[in-house]
């Protein structure tokens, strides 16, 4: 069984965050409704990454809302609450007793002395050891790093960073894609694949996501066809899985320039529960989708609407932030569509970075071809 977080209301029409362990998402939101009586519920966790929550490990110093809550925090700060949480929650009882010596002392002298300060100490070091342990960070620090060298395209620094992981608690198979992607990028495809096929009999993930994550390796090494082949199989494999249909959805209309086909994976998307993340991503995919039927002014709208949605979730991975970046360049696309291209043109600059560093050649054409020599001014 999987867990999912959710959000939703109960019959007293009060807010609660729950865990709930099911095998889909669709079943997740199905047990909310009838067997915890909610309505009005929000997921919070995808098929994907539902295989990786952990609230549950926690669950004695964080509660599936503190969970949701520090997901959307920059990881320094939720980190610092996390562990000053945990600290003061596993010595609470001397540090209540600190507390209360305190104010005993404070109320029958006016002066400190080292009993006070002493006290004063213990009961802030709970701060001093969060701040600390943010400051010195370990593995969640470098983990970060890593992520953040792959969303911009650093294919030598994440096989260096991955290699300073090994044996850490990230998992085998994340490390393992993320130096495939990386051997991808740098065009040696074959000891990427290799990297990788430990992990493709479904023992330790299962075989869509493998599958979805090895389209990832073919697009890093611009096999687009490959990619492409292996998100149909993806598809195949697991047609009711919303984050498959998506990932699909999103290479139709952008490598393959086929909107008709991306909509009917979206829509068929659409018939399950997505997570509010993957919801975002989904209106974005609409509004791409607008723009390659020839429709950028009702396309401006998802697009900006999902912008706005998707810097809230901007704390969550650097990833977030490559994602951001590819939408600024669609809304450029769109603007210049729609005829505003001094809009255009703030949207496209602000994109270049990015598209850039991952060789996004496409996409840079297309914005070239949009605004011309201007864009790269």
């Amino acid at each position: 069984m999987l867990e999912y977080l959710l959000t939703g209301r109960d019959a007293a029409g009060r807010s609660r965050t729950e865990r709930v362990e099911a095998r889909t998402a669709d079943d997740a939101v199905r047990i909310a409704r009838e067997a915890l009586g909610l309505s009005d519920v929000v997921l919070h966790t995808d098929d994907a990454g539902a295989l990786y929550s952990r609230q549950k490990d926690v669950a004695e110093v964080v509660s599936p809302r503190d969970f949701i809550r520090f997901r959307d925090l920059p990881a320094p700060l939720a980190g610092f609450l996390v562990v000053a949480k945990a600290v003061y929650r596993q010595n609470r009882g001397f540090l209540l007793f600190m507390l209360v010596l305190l104010v005993v002392r404070r109320g029958l002298y006016s002066s400190w002395d080292w009993v006070d300060w002493g006290a004063a100490f213990i009961l802030l070091s709970p701060i001093v050891f969060a701040a600390g342990a943010q400051l010195f960070q370990g593995q969640g620090g470098r983990y970060r790093m890593l992520i953040d060298a792959v969303a911009w395209g650093r294919w030598e620094e994440v096989l260096k960073r991955a290699r300073g992981l090994e044996g850490s608690r990230v998992q085998p198979e994340e490390l393992a894609f993320q130096r495939a992607k990386a051997l991808a990028g740098l065009g040696r495809l074959d000891e990427a694949l290799a990297a990788v096929a430990p992990f493709a009999d479904g023992a330790t993930i299962p075989e869509w996501m493998y599958l979805g994550r090895l389209s990832d390796v073919y697009s890093a090494a611009g096999r687009f066809d490959d990619a492409g082949a292996t998100l149909k199989r993806a598809v195949e494999l697991a047609p009711e899985n919303p984050t498959v249909l998506l990932d699909a959805a999103i290479f139709e209309v952008r490598r393959r320039r086929d909107p008709r086909r991306a909509r009917e994976l979206l829509e068929e998307a659409r018939t399950h529960a997505l997570s509010d993340v993957i919801d975002v991503f989904a209106r974005r995919l609409e509004g791409r989708i607008l723009l390659e039927e020839g429709r950028p002014r009702e396309a401006l709208g998802l697009l900006e609407d999902a912008r706005r949605r998707l810097t809230a979730f901007r704390h969550a991975s650097p990833l977030i932030g490559a994602a951001l970046d590819t939408l600024e360049s669609e809304l450029a696309l769109a603007l210049a569509a729609a005829g505003d291209l001094d809009a255009a043109l703030r949207h496209a600059r602000a994109a270049l970075p990015r598209l850039r560093a991952l060789g996004d050649d496409d996409l840079i054409d297309r914005l070239r071809a949009a605004l011309g020599p201007a864009v790269e001014s």
